[in-house]
């Protein structure tokens, strides 16, 4: 799965999850406040995996929790990052 471009302001929750996903890119674009830009699993599915994930981030969090496989971060911004 491919997203070329995001634009998301002041969400709440998380802006953006990716859990339990495989061979899924976001190519650019922005997050600015609200929820967090997320990269997660459930333990009862298979681990996230082969994720990338391009995008200027400001006034909120990036994490990856729990570790994923083969996850590209390419993050610009002010965003707190708590990545694996």
């Amino acid at each position: 799965m491919q997203i070329r471009s995001i634009d998301l302001a002041n969400n709440g929750n998380n802006a953006v999850l990716i859990e339990n996903c495989y061979n899924y890119r976001i190519d650019g674009g922005t997050v600015n406040g609200g929820g967090e830009v997320r990269v997660a699993a459930r333990s009862e599915f298979a681990n996230t995996r082969d994720v990338t994930v391009t995008a200027r981030v400001d006034t909120t969090s990036v994490r990856e929790s729990p570790c994923g496989e083969n996850i590209t971060w390419n993050i610009t911004g002010n965003a707190s990052l708590n990545v694996c």
